[in-house]
């Protein structure tokens, strides 16, 4: 068993800090091929270093970093602005069994290495390539690391056949891909493939045009955060989020419903009697969902359902999901709604219920 010395502890601290990458980048020679040496046969490194911070320090090599592949429970690992660092490097990387977070941000030789980062799938949650010099070619590597939650791939050179295979990655919360100058509105429809998005970032991606993130936003109800400075396609105008026709007589209640819609990011446009929601459909018959009451002055729920579903057939337009909402839950209640041509039929109050229904609904009239 040794004995870390004191240098060995002042390393061991060093690493430990969030700012050791700033100590360990002016280190000399000797105290730097000593952190090696720690990394393989120092228990202290290998069993409390599950964080290691190693931006900065671009005289760091790929024989160097080989000792890294000794921190078995090393969890988050940044090599940020490692210059020298080469594809050889991911394949130490690979071998760390419990790695969840990898930052390789500007690290431009490192790329042609991903195929090793394939054993990292179970594990891997968050990986950050930004300015990696990364190509179409290399992009089916990624497509199989299947568990990562965030990606950030921004300032690329990836086209369309490259983001391709992200639509492999099925629980994909944040996706930056900021000035990614290939990639058009088919990018975008292999996104849309990704239910669980919620943050998307497209910061000049010049290519995408206002169509394209209007498809993508219909098809991904959770996307609550859509960024597109830059897009020179794409319309400042583009409805980022679902829109739903709210006609309920109840200003209280009108109200209620529609804080609850935008905290689930919908947006709500209100009609406060049947005729009146009809006379909004007709002026606008592109919206996701109809959220209706039965009973309401000047026309009823099921008289306006009625009129729109005629509209509808008349004019060939898509069918538009309709839910009918009432406090009366019989039998009769509910046949006489569904008869009128609603789709689903739910009691009041509304509750999370409804939001899952109404996303269901919305994704299922765009598949």
């Amino acid at each position: 068993m040794t004995i870390p010395t004191l240098l060995d502890l002042c390393l061991f601290s060093v690493c430990k800090s969030r700012e050791g990458s700033q100590f360990l980048s002016y280190l000399p020679d000797f105290p730097r091929k000593r952190l090696g040496d720690l990394f393989r046969h120092e228990k202290l490194f290998q069993d409390n270093i599950t964080d290691l911070c190693l931006s900065d320090c671009p005289t760091f090599s790929d024989d160097e970093f080989e000792a890294i592949s000794f921190l078995k429970k090393l969890c988050k690992l940044n090599l940020s602005r490692c210059d020298k660092l080469t594809g050889i490097a991911l394949n130490f990387v690979a071998s760390l069994p419990n790695l969840q977070v990898l930052k390789l941000n500007n690290c431009s030789k490192v790329s042609v290495g991903l195929y090793f980062l394939e054993s990292l799938a179970p594990t891997l949650t968050h990986l950050e390539m930004a300015f990696c010099e990364i190509r179409d070619p290399v992009m089916p590597f990624l497509g199989k690391l299947v568990s990562l939650t965030y990606l950030n791939l921004s300032c690329n050179r990836i086209g369309d056949s490259g983001t391709a295979h992200l639509k492999n990655l099925r629980n994909l919360i944040d996706l930056n891909l900021s000035m990614n100058p290939l990639v058009t509105d088919t990018t975008l429809d292999a996104l849309s493939e990704l239910h669980t998005l919620r943050n998307l970032n497209l910061n000049f991606c010049k290519l995408i045009s206002s169509e394209g993130i209007a498809k993508l936003s219909r098809k991904l109800p959770s996307l609550s955060n859509l960024e597109i400075v830059g897009c020179d396609k794409a319309l400042s105008e583009v409805k980022h989020r679902p829109l739903i026709l709210l006609a309920e007589d109840s200003k209280i209640q009108a109200r209620m419903i529609s804080m609850v819609l935008n905290r689930y990011n919908f947006d709500v446009e209100v009609a406060t009697n049947g005729e009146m929601a009809l006379e909004m459909f007709r002026a606008n018959p592109k919206y996701d969902l109809i959220l209706m009451d039965v009973v309401m002055p000047v026309m009823d729920g099921p008289s306006c359902v009625k009129s729109i579903r005629e509209f509808e057939s008349q004019h060939s337009l898509r069918r538009t999901p309709i839910i009918i909402q009432t406090a009366d839950t019989s039998e009769s209640a509910r046949s006489i709604c569904l008869e009128a041509g609603s789709d689903e039929f739910l009691s009041k109050p509304l509750d999370k219920t409804a939001i899952s229904l109404a996303k269901q609904l919305i994704q299922c009239h765009y598949n």
